[in-house]
């Protein structure tokens, strides 16, 4: 909560003090209850790498370990005690290393910490990270959630939650839900992946890149505790920093489609139909449940009032592990679980802040440059457009002009895809008749000298504001090239985000 929201409103001292009082009242009521939860999700879905979110989990484990033991808890039921939450990315090889290396990091911990590792089960589960799914061509998600749910299995985790297609999208509906649901059903009782114990075990591969992750992860770890440890590492915004680094080189990577996005920076459908969206209003929903509960706590005889007050007031005097079993009292007798909160914390009141991480999926850069040109569509009547001046015989033109529809699709154009034309000024007329604002002109490097010039003339005497691309990059003729008029270039490694956007705003779609 800390890292998501940027703060919690409680004294540190509090929230390890009812910790302490939670575990102890496990030992009698309910031992196998995990109490303590690390969850690594706010940092993944912020782009953490897989190291990085190795060594923040160990961190904050430490961080735990230090504060309860300080009170007197034994090391042995912290562990015990400890439910682990690893986000899953669509790195198939990479996550199944992550959760092998995740138990040999906290073993090792266990150990320094002199407990028994015999006698601790580390319970480790995971959940799709949201930072890879994307709104558009929802049903691709289908098959990331599919891949994280495998190599979550094969890393050997306790529990798993498949994320619904939609998720990013609206509230879940039933159907994919249960899709979700049968994910794991699937790959139980037709890849029969719980019938083997350790199924990557003896991979060379993956040993090898498991015991990578554990001593970059380690390394990574000393950095936090020398900087102060998990919670002065955020203080400090240390982490925040060193996540921002990584996001920035995957957003990066991701804009010049290094790394695919299918459906979204990559083999993109501009006529796809989106999900439509949820129109569930949490904040109607949320009125109409407040109403219900004041009419609810105000009925009732007076004594029934008095005697949830007086249980109000007993959790707010008690810090020790009767405390849960005073809630449940005050719950059975008729309080809400905002008043339990609100007596809980209001003698305990106090903040710790920090800089919140930001929380920014993957592909949210172009589903905006997508919801521009559906913006632009509703007013003009049609999406902004490009059109391939393809010259030359079909094997002059066809593999550039088949990347250039590509690379305009995924930030929203409707393409023109003509026949090669062999006469410039055939094609000038066709550009002119089809009213486009941008032409990409393709063909060989050997024939763009003599080209260019022409076709760059010919269509900037009629339209001085049309924007006149280049596919392909000849390195020894840019210059010339900028000269003749070509506004930009495209090419594999191109900024494709930079320069999607840059035709966006010249076009003068809404931002």
């Amino acid at each position: 909560e800390l890292a998501e929201t940027g703060k919690i409103d409680v004294s540190e001292e509090f929230l390890f003090n009812s910790i302490k009082s939670s575990i102890e009242w496990t030992r009698k009521n309910s031992p196998e209850l995990k109490v303590i939860g690390i969850s690594t999700l706010p940092f993944v879905n912020s782009g953490a790498n897989t190291v990085q979110e190795l060594a923040i989990a160990l961190s904050t484990l430490v961080y735990y370990l230090n504060q309860l033991t300080e009170k007197g808890m034994n090391a042995e039921e912290v562990f015990d005690k400890t439910q682990f939450t690893f986000g899953i990315s669509t790195n198939y090889f990479m996550e199944i290393s992550k959760f092998r290396a995740a138990r040999i990091l906290l073993n090792n911990m266990a150990k320094a910490y002199k407990v028994n590792t015999d006698k601790v089960d580390f319970n480790i589960g995971a959940k799709s990270s949201n930072f890879y799914q994307t709104e558009l061509d929802p049903y691709v998600n289908l098959l990331r959630t599919t891949t994280q749910t495998f190599s979550g299995i094969i890393g050997g985790v306790n529990s798993i939650t498949s994320s619904p297609f939609d998720e990013v999208t609206r509230t879940p509906d039933n159907f994919s839900r249960r899709i979700a649901r049968n994910t794991q059903t699937i790959l139980r009782e037709e890849s029969h992946l719980d019938q083997v114990i350790d199924p990557a075990g003896g991979s060379y591969f993956i040993e090898s890149l498991t015991e990578e992750l554990a001593n970059s992860a380690w390394n990574f770890f000393k950095q936090i505790e020398n900087n102060g440890g998990i919670l002065d590492s955020l203080k400090n915004n240390f982490i925040q920093n060193e996540i921002e680094k990584v996001a920035s080189e995957r957003t990066k990577d991701i804009n010049q489609r290094k790394s695919v996005i299918v459906g979204t920076n990559m083999f993109a459908d501009v006529k796809e139909k989106p999900l439509e969206k949820s129109n569930f209003d949490q904040a109607a929903f949320h009125k109409k449940r407040a109403e219900y509960l004041k009419k609810y706590r105000l009925s009732g005889s007076n004594e029934k009032h008095e005697s949830v007050m007086n249980k109000l007031n007993s959790i707010s005097e008690n810090s020790t592990f009767e405390i849960v079993n005073l809630m449940t009292e005050a719950f059975l007798s008729g309080a809400t679980l905002g008043e339990i909160s609100s007596s809980l914390t209001s003698s305990h009141k106090d903040e710790i802040k920090i800089t919140a991480l930001k929380q920014k999926r993957a592909s949210e850069d172009f589903e905006n440059l997508r919801e521009r040109s559906q913006k632009y569509k509703n007013n003009k009547g049609f999406l902004p457009s490009v059109f391939l001046a393809n010259m030359g015989s079909i094997k002059d033109y066809k593999a550039r002009a088949d990347f250039s529809k590509g690379f305009f699709e995924i930030g929203g154009f409707e393409v023109f895809d003509p026949p090669g034309f062999s006469n410039i000024a055939e094609l000038v007329k066709d550009v002119l008749d089809s009213g486009t604002q941008i032409v990409t002109i393709c063909s060989t490097d050997d024939k763009y000298p003599e080209l260019v010039p022409q076709i760059t003339k010919a269509l900037k005497s009629k339209n001085e504001n049309i924007q006149i691309i280049l596919a392909g990059y000849p390195k020894d003729q840019i210059d010339q090239h900028k000269k003749s008029g070509i506004d930009d270039f495209i090419f594999l490694g191109a900024d494709a985000m930079k320069i999607l956007t840059s035709l966006h705003n010249k076009l003068g779609g809404q931002a």
